[in-house]
C-alpha cells in the first residue's frame, strides 16, 4: 500500500515536472516571437486551467527580472 502511494506521488511529481517543461517551451517561444501573438499564446494556455497561466506570468515576470539584472 505504501509502494503505491510513493509511486503515485512520483507520477504526479512528474506530471508537474512535465507541465513546467511545457509552461518553459511556451516562454521561449514568447521570447522568440514578440509580437502580438504571444497574447494568443496566453489565451490557449488559459483553457489549460489558470495554475498554468499564472504560473506563466510568473515565469514571464521572472525572466524579465532576469534580464534586467543581466544588463
Amino acid at each position: 500500500m505504501l509502494y503505491l502511494l510513493l509511486l503515485l506521488l512520483l507520477l504526479l511529481l512528474l506530471l508537474l515536472l512535465l507541465r513546467m517543461m511545457v509552461v518553459k517551451l511556451l516562454l521561449l517561444m514568447i521570447e522568440v516571437d514578440i509580437g502580438g501573438r504571444w497574447r494568443l499564446l496566453l489565451l490557449r494556455l488559459r483553457r489549460h486551467g489558470h495554475f498554468a497561466h499564472l504560473l506563466l506570468l510568473l515565469l514571464l515576470l521572472h525572466a524579465h527580472l532576469v534580464q534586467l539584472y543581466m544588463f
